[in-house]
C-alpha cells in the first residue's frame, strides 16, 4: 500500500515539474522587433541555442539577413544583463556588426514567454528592442 501511495504521489508530482523545468533563460527562439524609439520597426527573429557551456544562434536566420552570433553573455548576477554581439553581411556583401545590449524582465524569468529589451546597435544604426521568447 505504501508504494502505490507513493507512486500515485509520484504520478501526481511529475507533470508539474516537468513543466517548470525552463532550461537555461535564453535558449530557445525569440520573436520580436527593433528600431528607433518612434520610427520604423523591423522584425526579428533570434535563435539561441545553449550546448553545454557556450551560448551561440543566429538573429534572423536565413540569407540575406542573418547575423552569426559571435559573442553572447548573460550576467545573471547583475540585473539578467543580456550582450549578444554577431556579424553578417548586408545585400550588397558589405559585412557589419550587431550588438544587442539588454536584460531579461525579471517579473517574468519564470515563465517561458519570457522577454528581453535593451539596445540594438547594427552597422552604425541604433535603436530600441524587445524580444519575446516563443
Amino acid at each position: 500500500m505504501k508504494y502505490i501511495t507513493t507512486l500515485l504521489g509520484f504520478l501526481v508530482l511529475l507533470p508539474l515539474s516537468a513543466n517548470a523545468q525552463q532550461g537555461h533563460p535564453l535558449d530557445g527562439i525569440w520573436l520580436g522587433d527593433w528600431g528607433p524609439v518612434n520610427g520604423e520597426r523591423n522584425q526579428v527573429v533570434v535563435e539561441l541555442v545553449w550546448r553545454d557551456t557556450a551560448l551561440s544562434g543566429n538573429i534572423n536566420p536565413g540569407f540575406p539577413d542573418q547575423v552569426t552570433i559571435n559573442k553572447a553573455m548573460l550576467d545573471s548576477a547583475n540585473g539578467w544583463k543580456v550582450r549578444l554581439e554577431g556579424t553578417g553581411t548586408d545585400e550588397a556583401g558589405n559585412t557589419f556588426t550587431a550588438v544587442l545590449d539588454g536584460a531579461l524582465n525579471e517579473d517574468d524569468l519564470g515563465y517561458a514567454n519570457r522577454t528581453i529589451s535593451g539596445t540594438w546597435t547594427q552597422a552604425g544604426t541604433s535603436g530600441v528592442f524587445t524580444l519575446r521568447r516563443e
